[in-house]
């Protein structure tokens, strides 16, 4: 009880000793990428006074020699407040740069902040970590309440390990599909050590897959209820594995790679088809998608109207900080969560019970403007948020920078 108590008053002093604790009610799309910008084919870097909620001295710890996965003991003493910092100079730091100190990552001092230039060919990979040197010994903890681009922190015991007090930043488009290539008749799932440098384990800590470390990868996925993992075949430097697609595969569905029979490993952070577990603490799934039948599910078109519905299984996956079956909850209702609702009422619509944990609500089809896409899915209790069925065709995900990264339904009108 005592560390939790400890684990709590460490959360608020980080982030918000100096600010009024407001995030509760800023919306997410109030709140904005904090620390750089993409301007052309450069990263601006850039950070204000005023972005700055209070500091960390790293100057005691292990973080120059272990910045992927640093241990920090005792790590009351590391805390520090943002009015006892004079900046005398501050560089910036970053998983393209090793997080060494490097004089050709000096910021410059502006009017009213800290600016820096960097070509993008000089940020590899396509996307990482990054944070700002203050006197070559503070970090600055980022600005929680208001920036999209943090990580929430992570307790590991009595330690905090990497304590994701670092900026996630996407600076190139990220890759529309990874892990997987499909042709008419096969799904191929592929391996490649290198894209996983900067991925994230189980507990948080970032680890680099060293390809000389790998002794076997497979994988696993709900393509066979996640039943058996498949031991994928080594060519060069890459691994491989191979299904047909046929009546056996789902037209989409999740997948994992496993590294040396225990390390299951999380999509890179520049994956576009990754699928959040966890909220706030970045665990993924990769997903992957066939279309083998075209199957619309979650809505139908009849006369006038367009009616949404859904009748609930026991085994139907709910997500709300972490995937679970509905058989697990005491079911009471049903919203429609849709983009085309209100926002006011949080997106959502309280949907009729016309049968056995079986949900409607309809709409006039002269709601919807023809050839707009709308994304809808269906939330138990107002907060369990299903996952689709891997049946469906007519799937979008979330934003990039959902704490979850979630696939919806998508409708369509024509």
């Amino acid at each position: 009880m005592k560390n939790t108590l400890l684990h709590i008053v460490l959360f608020l002093f980080l982030f918000g000793c100096t600010h009024t604790p407001i995030g509760y009610l800023i919306t997410k799309n109030d709140k904005e990428l904090i620390g750089y910008y993409e301007e052309n084919d450069n990263i601006v870097f850039n950070i204000k006074h005023s972005d700055i909620i209070n500091y960390l001295d790293i100057s005691e710890t292990d973080f120059y020699t272990s910045p992927y996965t640093p241990n920090f003991n005792n790590w009351e003493k590391y805390l520090i407040k943002k009015e006892d910092v004079v900046i005398n100079e501050l560089h910036l730091i970053g998983s393209f740069n090793d997080y060494k100190i490097d004089s050709s990552y000096l910021m410059k001092k502006k009017a009213d902040h800290w600016e820096l230039i960097v070509p993008k060919k000089k940020i590899l990979p396509a996307s990482g970590d990054f944070n700002f040197m203050v006197n070559k010994k503070y970090l600055i903890t980022p600005n929680h309440y208001n920036s999209l681009n943090t990580h929430v922190p992570v307790f590991v015991e009595k330690d905090l390990r990497r304590m994701y007090i670092i900026w996630l930043m996407y600076i190139i488009e990220p890759k529309e599909q990874m892990g997987y290539v499909t042709t008419d008749d096969s799904i191929t799932f592929i391996f490649n050590p290198e894209e996983y440098s900067l991925s994230n384990n189980n507990y948080g800590v970032q680890s680099a897959y060293d390809p000389d470390l790998i002794g076997k990868v497979q994988v696993a996925g709900s393509f066979n209820s996640w039943s058996e993992y498949f031991t994928m075949e080594k060519k060069g430097e890459l691994y491989y594995f191979s299904l047909p697609i046929d009546e056996n595969i789902n037209n989409w569905g999740e997948f994992k790679f496993i590294v040396n029979d225990h390390n299951w490993v999380n999509p890179p952070f520049e994956a576009r088809n990754k699928l959040g577990h966890f909220m706030g603490m970045r665990h993924y799934n990769f997903t992957y998608k066939t279309n083998y039948n075209h199957q619309v599910m979650g809505y139908s078109i009849q006369k006038d109207d367009v009616i949404f519905e859904w009748k609930l299984n026991d085994n139907d996956l709910m997500t709300y900080y972490q995937r679970s079956e509905a058989r697990q909850f005491n079911i009471r209702n049903m919203y429609l969560y849709a983009s085309f609702l209100e926002k006011e009422n949080s997106h959502k619509i309280l949907m009729e019970e016309v049968g056995y944990r079986h949900y409607r609500i309809a709409f006039k089809k002269n709601t919807f403007e023809k050839g707009k896409h709308y994304t809808f899915n269906f939330m138990v209790n107002g907060l369990l948020e299903l996952t689709p069925n891997y049946g469906a065709s007519n799937l979008t995900r979330t934003a990039l920078w959902d704490e979850t990264q979630t696939v919806r339904y998508d409708f369509l009108l024509n």
